[in-house]
């Protein structure tokens, strides 16, 4: 097939897919030009559009694209950009994602203090760590794609990173794959001679980086950008001599590991990195934020079956496909992102389906298969969907509720609910001064104990005051004994009470407000509204919509839209927020009026 135009080299367009309006190019590499566009269907908001040239035109690779770009469309961490959506113009393919206005973190640490700039490393393995435990390298690791924003409320910098995943997921649709990943000299040697990366490649690439802050070289002899290609392959780096006195001299071992010529001889992991600048600096950073989740299985990466996880992954092996059967709240979803995520760093690729209708597509199309394990974590996925789906040529894992029989050819395996035993290994390893028969009492006192129910226990305990998020962690404060059935009713009577709050507050107001907002302003803990307010949207009197690219929320009269919806006038908007204030519901005071008034 005759490849279409590129356009490279012509004047940005004005629109892009009759969707995004072009405000100004912010940039040409990697492949394509970058612009900052509005999204005119989501309330114009702002938003980086990437036009990716040379993707191949086949069914197939397109096909792998779509899916693998699923996957990274799902990730949301505070340090990672957001990534949104996957599109094409006539001559070329496109992804759009988050903003970020901020600086790169060279010139933002250029003249920092040393606090300052640790913790911007810290965010920075967090981001990282968080991507590598779901599978995903970034493998572009460089000064421009790690951004660090303005100060927020807290009067602390934020790092954002950017792009991350794109290498790979380009090289994989590259019409002809030529080239490496990543950018020289940030780019690891197997990097540079295409071979297969792991972490250990990001790792080098921020290690280089961080020579780049601390040193303000590179650790070879000559800092020619052609030589250091050159000494990257066949040379080992140089220690680092001239570092700030008041880094520790085993500061320079631990930057000269990173990048370490060969793989296996770095550290294998970012947790190994935080432990080890730990252990230097004599510091307790952790890879968890001093913020505390908005929910207590949020950020934990603590699996509750993992004897399940070793049979899904038998069975791939083994070539076997396997019905994954067990109640909503079961935790199959978490199962199959670990095994996705297991597969990826083993170099497996499989696909994974989550949307229904990218799954038909799919199996309606006979090219598209490949022997390569398939992923399905369908709603409602039936034995009848997979029967008329076929198996194809590879092996499949799919989740179901329903727990019947297994079709022919294919294995059946259960999620049990959670035992006492693994209730305590979760508060062992998560909760610091949980007691002992903390676990025992909410299994014994709860029917059918599944992760999920098992979260919401948890989440009961944390707003009772018997958990609390310090130094990055769950800490007991609370008291034994404690009666599960007894703390999920009291719960659903607060939830009972919020609703009723937000319902009146809103229709009394015409206000339409952001989430955020409208928890500060009735008193809520940060993220209790969350999972709430898209249920209430459902049941119809809550409305959500875009204003300004910020999702907000305003109530809907009975039977008919509030003819008065909308952003009230300023003096209007600051005397009902007074009015609550002097009612002591509106504690967060002036930053929540802002907020609101931007709204």
């Amino acid at each position: 097939m005759a490849r279409k135009p590129s356009r490279k080299n012509k004047g940005a367009p004005l629109e892009i897919a009759g969707r995004y309006r072009v405000v100004r190019p912010l940039g040409h590499g990697g492949g394509g030009a970058v612009y900052l566009v509005q999204d005119l269907l989501a309330g114009e908001r702002l938003m980086a559009l990437k036009l990716v040239e040379g993707i191949s035109e086949s069914v197939p690779a397109i096909a792998d694209l779509k899916n693998e770009f699923s996957t990274l469309s799902l990730l949301r961490h505070p340090h990672l950009a957001a990534v949104y959506d996957l599109g094409a113009t006539e001559r070329e393919m496109f992804f759009t994602s988050e903003w970020i206005d901020g600086r790169d973190i060279l010139q933002a640490t250029q003249d920092a203090d040393l606090n300052t700039v640790f913790q911007l490393l810290v965010q920075v393995l967090r981001a990282l760590d968080f991507l590598h435990q779901r599978g995903v390298l970034h493998l572009d690791l460089k000064p421009a794609n790690i951004l660090v924003t303005a100060p927020d409320r807290t009067g602390e910098l934020s790092v954002k990173l950017i792009d991350f995943g794109i290498a790979q997921w380009k090289r994989r649709g590259l019409a002809q794959a030529a080239g490496f990943s990543g950018t020289p000299p940030y780019a690891a040697p197997e990097c540079l001679q295409e071979r297969e990366p792991s972490p250990a490649a990001d790792i080098y690439s921020l290690g280089m980086l961080l020579h780049q802050i601390f040193a303000r070289r590179f650790p070879f002899a000559s800092q020619d950008p052609f030589e250091i290609l050159q000494l990257q392959i066949y040379k080992d780096p140089e220690r680092v001599a001239g570092l700030d006195p008041a880094l520790p001299d085993a500061f320079a071992d631990l930057l000269r590991r990173m990048v370490l010529r060969k793989p296996e001889e770095r550290f294998a992991s970012v947790r190994e990195v935080l432990e080890e600048l730990n252990r230097i600096l004599g510091e307790n950073f952790s890879l968890r934020g001093q913020q505390a989740p908005g929910r207590i299985l949020e950020e934990s990466d603590h699996l509750f079956y993992p004897e399940i996880l070793e049979a899904l992954s038998a069975a791939l092996d083994a070539g076997r496909s396997l019905r994954l059967a067990g109640p909503e709240g079961a935790g199959k979803t978490r199962l199959l992102e670990r095994l996705k995520a297991q597969l990826q760093l083993q170099g497996r690729r499989p696909w994974y389906f989550w949307d229904r209708k990218a799954w038909e597509e799919f199996a309606a199309a006979a090219e598209a298969r490949a022997e390569r394990p398939i992923l399905l974590d369908l709603k409602d996925a039936t034995s009848a969907d997979m029967a008329a789906a076929g198996r194809g040529e590879g092996s499949r894992v799919w989740a179901s509720h329903d727990a019947g029989e297994a079709l022919p050819g294919e294995d059946l395996l259960r999620v049990p609910p959670l035992d006492e035993a693994k209730g305590r290994a979760f508060c062992e390893a998560e909760i610091q001064g949980a007691p002992a028969e903390l676990s025992e009492q909410l299994a014994r006192s709860t029917k059918e104990l599944y992760p999920r129910r098992f979260g919401e226990l948890l989440q009961a305990l944390r707003e009772e005051g018997a958990l609390a998020w310090e130094q990055g962690g769950w800490h007991w404060r609370g008291s034994l004994p404690v009666d599960g059935e007894a703390l999920l009713k009291r719960q659903s009577h607060r939830e009972a009470k919020r609703k009723s709050e937000v319902r009146e507050f809103l229709a009394g107001s015409g206000l339409r407000l952001p989430a955020a907002a409208l928890e500060g302003m009735l008193g809520f803990e940060a993220g209790a509204l969350r999972d709430a307010l898209a249920g209430w949207v459902g049941e119809g009197w809550l409305r959500a919509e875009p204003v300004n690219g910020v999702l907000c929320y305003r109530a809907v009269a009975a039977g008919a839209e509030r003819a008065a919806a909308g952003a009230a006038d300023p003096a209007g908007l600051a005397e009902s927020l007074n009015a609550l204030y002097d009612q002591g519901k509106f504690a967060a005071g002036i930053a929540w009026f802002e907020e609101a008034l931007q709204a």
